[in-house]
């Protein structure tokens, strides 16, 4: 294994797309609007500026678009890994009609019934040891986030882009800021009171202290290329 050493991390949220006027619920295949296409090709403008050197992204669809238009503009090759994917919803929860249809637009369709069970799940979700079948509970979303921060820690590469999802990279922020001190419930608290737009950049550094290698919040949520 490669010696750790010090680095940066730039994450870049996935443009604005279908679903993003409810909260974190959206569909898996969501793609992007003319507005976050827009948005896209204005922060893959900025990081083209960055000399980084390893572009990373979610494979989900909606982050897969972001992430090949800054490739594009940045000329840099893109990996996918499913450690930065949003949180694993249960099927159960599209198990609607109007959500199945390929011509199906979220914005359009969406329910109440589809928002009631949505709203139920995401409150269970935060409790600790709850399992809904083939989602992923707040345990296991957490520990995956400790996965995704070990996986950049050992990268060699020096400078690194994450294109993602808000609610991934709130949970990400929080555990740096909070550490082992956060729970489901500091967590529910925490992420109603930041906010991460679309295309907005923020970044941790990867430093060394007295204490040893600590990740440190150093950019939150810098949007100035939106206007």
């Amino acid at each position: 294994m490669n010696e750790v050493s010090e680095k940066t991390v730039y994450f870049v949220r996935h443009g604005k797309s279908e679903g993003s006027g409810l909260r974190h619920f959206k569909l898996p295949n969501s793609c992007l609007l003319e507005e976050g296409i827009q948005q896209s090709k204005l922060i893959a403008g900025r990081i083209a500026k960055i000399n980084f050197d390893l572009l990373l992204s979610s494979p989900i669809h909606r982050v897969r678009e972001t992430a090949e238009i800054i490739s594009e503009v940045a000329n840099k090759k893109v990996e996918y890994s499913d450690l930065f994917k949003e949180r694993i919803k249960p099927s159960w929860l599209f198990e609607s009609p109007s959500l199945t249809s390929p011509k199906t637009s979220i914005d359009q369709e969406i329910n109440q019934e589809l928002i009631e069970r949505w709203e139920k799940w995401d409150k269970d979700s935060h409790v600790p040891g709850y399992k809904s079948e083939d989602g992923e509970s707040y345990d296991d979303f957490i520990k995956r986030v400790d996965e995704a921060l070990d996986f950049l820690k050992d990268k060699k590469e020096k400078i690194i882009v994450v294109v993602t999802h808000g609610f991934f990279l709130q949970a990400l922020l929080a555990r740096i800021l909070i550490g082992d001190f956060l729970t489901s419930e500091i967590f529910r608290n925490f992420k109603n009171k930041i906010k991460i737009e679309n295309t907005s950049i923020s970044a941790i550094k990867y430093v060394r202290t007295k204490e040893g290698m600590i990740w440190r919040l150093f950019v939150y949520n810098d949007h100035a290329h939106l206007g």
